[in-house]
């Protein structure tokens, strides 16, 4: 049987990022004093400030890059790095409630994409006021009969908690509602064919934990029928299978709706090929269908473009794209580094394990970025498009990374030294990034620079704790959950599939 791919459902997303890691490695080199027009005037030096906003300003060298990281070198959350102009700059960060009170952070310059100088600031925050609670409830929907299918939930709460609503078979149907000054509300529009007496369960969430749980009953008017064969009351539109479905056959029934007499033609929206040329799908009383048999080798991810011609005249189309069942590979291994393991010098060498033949999308992130990419993740979803964040020395990240017929795989790349985490998954070739595994275990490791021979505290013990004589001690680190790495690495795989096809799709329409 068929491996389900349980996280197909991300790569119906229409947004496709690039990994950008520029800005927030810049703390990552070697420190610099401050040079003479690098100043910090807000906020002052040990103050203590009266707002969680806090507004950061000086001056500095003109048309050089400011950026403002926190005790651990992340550009702080919510900034951007800003230019000097006129010889000033200025950005606002504001600080977490949950942040601590005393804070260092460190202001740094660059010019011309070179690091010439750093200012510490150390300040205090504000304690934070907890959120005034007030009893959860659910205001709306009140009776049971309501006019509408688009339902208004509402109600009274936390400030800052987190509502999420569920039907009776447990679907979500809205999540993420934030509390704002004791109140919440969303609009849910239940489909034409879902049932009219409804059930949905609402749940209050702080800090990971439900504060309230509240269940309604309700029931939606019956849904109004298109009035079929007017030849305009009728939409043309797909029906089935619906976006992203997961289907578990290649037996594909394609249907909707359309005008009474009209010619339906469904067509591969990849190559643009004509689907059941010998069989010309006509619409009758509102309704048209076709089943199209697909091989079972075909791509796992399908995309259909409709169209429909009354009378000679094309006056309707339609998309839909969804997945046929498809089996994976066992997944690769890494191998090398080791977790926990710390590596000594200014490149890594990665080996592991695969299928003979396949190529290996290999992703490399600092392991204190992950939470700050969560924070990206909100409202958008990443995908690497390079296989590392690393220099391109000694081996170019572009380059495709093979499976030796012995089942092995390796490559060693240059990277600055910090905290990693790494992770792997097969594809079928680079150019196109179709994953065909699962992705392999995640491998945290630490990259530290080698001690110089004959440098300042060269010899015995050297950079060393004290009396173990053995060279830097292992700091390791975990991976912060977040997507996972592992849902990054098959949407760097796969989601570009799905937005170049649609793309192509679009844009084909437009020229026609």
């Amino acid at each position: 049987m068929p491996r389900p791919l349980s996280w197909r459902k991300a790569l119906a997303l229409p947004a496709v990022l690039s990994l950008a890691l520029g800005s927030a490695l810049i703390a990552a080199g070697p420190a610099a004093a401050a040079p003479a027009d690098l100043v910090v005037t807000s906020p002052a030096p040990g103050a203590t400030l009266e707002s969680r906003t806090v507004l950061f300003a000086g001056a500095g060298t003109e048309d050089s890059v400011i950026t403002v990281v926190d005790a651990g070198g992340a550009v702080l959350p919510g900034t951007d790095p800003v230019t000097v102009d006129a010889g000033a700059w200025s950005v606002t960060a504001t600080f977490a409630d949950d942040a601590d009170v005393a804070q260092n952070v460190t202001v740094v310059q660059t010019t011309a994409g070179v690091a010439d100088g750093e200012t510490p600031v150390s300040f205090t925050l504000p304690a934070a006021v907890p959120p005034t609670e007030v009893e959860f409830s659910v205001t709306a929907p009140a009776g049971t009969a309501l006019e509408s299918r688009a339902v208004l939930f509402e109600g009274t709460g936390t400030d800052g908690a987190t509502v999420t609503i569920v039907d009776a078979m447990a679907t979500v149907l809205a999540e993420d509602i934030v509390v704002v000054d004791g109140a919440w509300s969303t609009t849910v529009t239940y489909a034409d064919d879902a049932p009219v007496a409804q059930t949905a369960t609402v749940t209050q969430t702080v800090d990971g934990e439900a504060t309230g749980i509240q269940t309604v009953a309700f029931e939606l008017p019956a849904a109004v029928e298109p009035v079929p064969g007017d030849g305009e009351n009728v939409e043309f539109a797909i029906i089935t299978p619906t976006e992203g479905e997961e289907l578990t056959s290649f037996d594909v029934v394609i249907s909707g709706t359309g005008t009474s007499g009209s010619i339906v033609e469904l067509v591969d929206a990849a190559t643009d090929v004509p689907l059941l040329v010998d069989s010309p799908i006509l619409v009758v009383d509102g309704e048209w269908s076709a089943t199209v048999t697909y091989p079972a080798d075909a791509f796992f991810i399908q995309d259909v473009y409709a169209t429909q011609t009354t009378e000679g005249e094309p006056n309707g189309d339609a998309y839909t794209y969804f997945f046929l069942p498809y089996e994976l590979v066992d997944a690769p291994t890494i191998t090398s580094p080791e977790q926990d393991e710390t590596v000594v010098g200014d490149q890594v060498t990665f080996t592991g394990t695969g299928e003979p033949g396949a190529n290996v999308l290999l992703l490399v992130i600092p392991t204190e970025l992950l939470e700050e990419l969560e924070e990206d993740l909100a409202d958008e979803l990443v995908a690497a498009n390079s296989r590392v964040a690393a220099a391109a020395e000694p081996a170019d990240p572009e380059d495709p990374i093979v499976v030796a017929e012995d089942g092995t795989w390796s490559v060693t790349l240059a990277l600055e030294p910090d905290e990693y985490t790494a992770a792997a998954i097969l594809i079928d070739d680079a150019e196109s990034g179709f994953p065909i595994s699962e992705p392999s275990n995640e491998v945290s490791f630490s990259l530290v620079a080698a001690v110089a021979a004959d440098g300042p505290g060269a010899g015995p013990g050297a950079g060393a704790d004290a009396g173990d004589g053995e060279g830097l001690a292992v700091t390791g680190s975990e991976s912060t959950g977040f997507l996972g790495l592992a849902a990054l690495l098959l949407v760097a795989g796969a989601a570009l599939i799905v937005a170049n096809r649609r793309a192509s799709r679009v844009e084909t329409a437009r020229v026609e």
